[in-house]
């Protein structure tokens, strides 16, 4: 079974841009995952800041903010490096969808989340992933978790429209999801490696749709796909935005 975390980047005010981004992690793997995010709290977080440590999250991270504070930016980004590189020692896809927001403003779109979009778009993009490289294996699907009741309920129903419960008296489906678990769990990010590693692939991911040049995306964006599944992205193609 795939382990598959999702995360969102870029839905602050000020990025042009939302993603929502999943990293497929197989579950035999995970607790050694865990086991190098504890060993490059070792090395890289300073004593006197191990007992604050709750979780590695990107943006401070990388810009020395909250916790990460006065730590300085070679560890910082060497921590990073060290996460970023078990994605690549372990081939870890990273399916992503990107949507532009100035489409959903003052238009026919205006009441459409592109947060949802976004959302049903990676989904079918893990679905596709499973279909031409594993058609035999099972995604489990966890988000992180959010305080946005609204939100909450749409990201909800929106999977649930993509992958219907099956019973009577429809039991073929259909439904686009047929790799999926038959639910979806929300996870809080602090107690979730997986959910980590999410949030820092896909806040590098958007750094990179922005034109940003890191060193740090290089380590792991071999494993980067952009969601773009028929007819969705001839359909709507002016809404998504896709790396290069």
């Amino acid at each position: 079974m795939f382990l598959t975390y999702l995360d969102d980047s870029g839905s602050d005010r000020k990025s042009p841009v939302v993603l929502v981004g999943a990293v497929l992690i197989k579950d035999s793997i995970i607790l050694e995952m865990e086991t190098i995010g504890g060993l490059v709290i070792e090395r890289f977080i300073p004593d006197d800041k191990k007992d604050d440590f709750v979780e590695f999250h990107a943006g401070e991270l990388f810009h020395g903010k909250g916790i990460f504070e006065g730590i300085d930016e070679p560890s910082r980004h060497g921590a990073i490096a060290a996460l970023l590189q078990q994605v690549a020692r372990f081939k870890i896809p990273c399916i992503y969808s990107a949507v532009k927001k100035s489409v959903f403003v003052n238009g026919v779109l205006g009441s459409a989340s592109p947060f949802d979009v976004a959302f049903r778009m990676c989904s079918l993009g893990v679905q596709r992933y499973l279909t031409t490289n594993n058609e035999h294996e099972t995604a489990l699907f966890l988000f992180d978790d959010t305080t946005d009741g609204v939100l909450k309920r749409q990201l909800q129903s929106s999977f649930r429209e993509l992958r219907p419960r099956i019973k009577p008296p429809y039991w073929e489906g259909p439904h686009r999801l047929f790799n999926i678990h038959d639910a979806m769990y929300f996870g809080s990010s602090r107690d979730s490696i997986g959910i980590q590693i999410a949030d820092l692939c896909n806040y590098f991911i958007l750094r990179h749709l922005k034109g940003e040049k890191d060193e740090l995306y290089d380590i792991f964006k071999e494993y980067v796909v952009c969601s773009s599944i028929e007819p969705d992205w001839t359909t709507y193609r002016h809404l998504f935005v896709e790396h290069r």
